[in-house]
């Protein structure tokens, strides 16, 4: 049973499925350590964030259930801006923790700043050096770190960020990262989980039936995601054909594609894999199904900042689908593979990595740069020294 809150604790924002894995690890911890804290769901993405609430036996107080048909940055901002003000008298937190660098984390961070309310920025330090790559997120990143009080960063490239950015040495924290957390919890009851298991699970989009577990015995299990806004409609169409071009006649390659709920990403990704036989589109995995299949895949190809850090935990080669990444350290390691997003090098990116198995070995390797899987319990630790 999650720990009821009290006035005048933490109170945790969150509201998509990122947010949502990588806090309920923090949850655990808070309710291991008897501390009362608030968690309000904004439902930026409500019907993803409930199936991992109730994975990790956790669940929010306040369901805002903000989410809208076609919302943009600004329409979602706006929102959150509007209603976030009534929370936070409702609640009178002490502190208001935000993680990562969504609109809720830069809206809730903005708020509660505005409000007198000091923040605490979980996954602080992270930065392309782009302003509009991730778009928007490297902004709110930069924006969440000017207005927070304390910063739990999750990687020594993170605090030297921090340092350099002139915030208070004494006030940043090493932590790790806990996408590493939420693997370890997910992979510790892995016995009896076969591959037909976990394609058992999967819901095809097109009605194309998968394959079925024996059958990947011996292939290469590819995974792929895809779901930045900065990738505009041509581009996201021509990366995917490129993908298609990539893997079309391989039949000892198997591609699995947990297709975001975004309708021109959709629109996308049946257009450029119609007729493909060994590329199959699903509906977005529940999490301990796609962290297994991640542990099981031979490449995985992303965009996804937190996919990234997971990969690396596990030592997943990973082809990342960005022109830069604020995850520097993965690539340091040589696991993650920045490819970009055009056509033709993200093409010969991944002919290479299908064609090379002595590359993908080098590349597999699980590394610890993200954290050792225990970053919740440090976070909650000096949390607890700034609410006593």
């Amino acid at each position: 049973m999650q720990h009821r809150s009290e006035h005048g604790g933490i109170l945790f924002l969150f509201g998509t499925r990122p947010e949502a894995i990588k806090l309920c690890p923090v949850f655990l911890e808070m309710q291991r350590a008897g501390l009362s804290y608030s968690a309000v769901n904004t439902g930026q993405h409500r019907d993803m964030v409930l199936g991992v609430l109730r994975y990790f036996g956790c669940r929010a107080d306040e369901d805002l259930d903000i989410m809208q048909p076609a919302q943009t940055p600004l329409s979602l901002t706006q929102t959150l801006l509007a209603r976030l003000p009534r929370v936070y008298q409702t609640h009178r937190p002490r502190m208001v923790a935000v993680h990562g660098d969504t609109a809720t984390a830069f809206a809730g961070a903005l708020c509660a700043y505005l409000s007198g309310i000091p923040v605490a920025h979980i996954e602080a330090g992270l930065r392309t050096g782009d302003i509009r790559a991730p778009f928007p997120e490297e902004y709110h990143r930069v924006a969440i770190d000017a207005a927070s009080d304390l910063f739990f960063a999750p990687t020594e490239t993170a605090v030297c960020t921090l340092l350099r950015e002139g915030r208070p040495k004494d006030r940043i924290f090493l932590t790790g990262n806990t996408a590493t957390d939420a693997v370890r919890l997910c992979l510790s009851g892995d016995e009896g989980w076969s591959t037909a298991a976990l394609l058992a699970a999967c819901t095809p989009i097109d009605g194309k039936p998968l394959p079925a577990g024996e059958m990947l015995s011996g292939q290469q299990l590819l995974l792929l995601t895809t779901h930045r806004r900065e990738l505009d409609d041509r581009h996201l169409l021509t990366l995917l054909c490129a993908i298609r071009r990539a893997i079309q006649g391989r039949e000892n390659v198997c591609l699995l594609f947990p297709v975001h709920p975004s309708p021109r990403i959709r629109a996308a990704a049946t257009a450029a894999f119609a007729g493909c036989d060994n590329a199959h589109l699903i509906e977005p995995l529940a999490l301990p199904h796609m962290q297994r299949l991640l542990a099981r895949a031979t490449l995985l190809m992303t965009d996804s900042g937190g996919l990234q850090e997971e990969a690396v935990y596990l030592g997943i080669p990973t082809m990342v689908l960005r022109e830069v990444t604020e995850r520097p350290e993965g690539v340091a390691a040589g696991v993650l593979l920045p490819v970009g997003c055009e056509g033709e090098p993200v093409e010969r990116a991944a002919c290479r990595l299908l064609d090379d198995d002595a590359l993908r070995a080098r590349m597999a390797h699980p590394a610890a740069v993200y954290g050792d899987g225990h970053a919740a319990k440090k976070i909650v630790t000096h949390l607890q020294k700034y609410v006593q």
